[in-house]
């Protein structure tokens, strides 16, 4: 079998700890509740992520010289309410990715949250707010892609530009749905003072990975957000 790649590495983040020139940080957020909940039927539970998901992570950059950066980010949802993990049973579902930066912006590889995920998260004040207030593609089954390749913009003109694609499952040619879960995304978030506002497009190749062919999705979503102090004022507009 022949192969051929191109690959990005990240070398010493871990052996170069002492390092003033590096630096990785251990964060995360335990969010347990006791919630009920009523409806045809009630119940009373005990919940993890009522707030925020519950999360550990590691976060990571080297600096290389020349204005030149490594970067990497390892993190891990779980449920606090029965110390399983999230997202699936995956060990870094959140997000796992390496990437490097500099003043041209930044390149990733890995697990990552979409460009129309960050769009989606201008609106509300918690997680639930974002994932039920926004229904899209780019916030639901694809809030988070595998295989995802992104380039972030530094700010210009108070606006980041983030452009996304995906490999998806990266099934071989002769399988009938070899296109599953491939994306291409797009976002452009301006943020200035208490003005926040961004729209993204995302095209999803083939969206059921069982019929064969191409079952493509589209979406756009346009947000803003202007904070008073004392209270938000959001809006949003998607379609797909």
């Amino acid at each position: 079998m022949k192969k051929s790649a191109i690959a990005l590495g990240v070398l010493g983040l871990f052996s170069g700890l002492v390092s003033a020139q590096s630096s990785v940080t251990l964060y995360g957020v335990v969010d347990v509740a006791v919630e009920r909940v009523k409806g045809a039927t009630s119940l009373t539970r005990v919940t993890s992520g009522q707030q925020q998901g519950s999360r550990w992570g590691l976060r990571g950059t080297e600096d290389l010289g020349g204005g030149l950066k490594a970067m990497f980010v390892l993190e891990s949802g779980f449920n606090a309410d029965a110390g399983t993990l999230g997202q699936g049973g995956r060990l870094f579902g959140r997000q796992g990715y390496v990437g490097l930066g500099g003043g041209w912006g930044a390149v990733r590889l890995g697990r990552q949250y979409t460009p129309m995920d960050d769009i989606a998260s201008i609106i509300g004040t918690k997680t639930y707010d974002v994932l039920s207030v926004v229904p899209i593609i780019g916030n639901g089954d694809y809030n988070r892609v595998d295989n995802a390749l992104t380039y972030v913009s530094p700010t210009v003109a108070n606006t980041v530009f983030q452009l996304q694609y995906s490999l998806g499952e990266e099934r071989v040619s002769t399988n009938t749905s070899k296109d599953f879960a491939k994306q291409f995304s797009a976002h452009a978030l301006y943020a200035n003072g208490p003005l926040t506002a961004g729209i993204s497009l995302m095209q999803v190749t083939d969206a059921d990975g069982v019929l064969a062919g191409k079952q493509g999705r589209d979406a756009v979503l346009l947000a803003g957000a202007y904070d008073f102090g004392s209270f938000k004022l959001s809006a949003y507009y998607d379609a797909e």
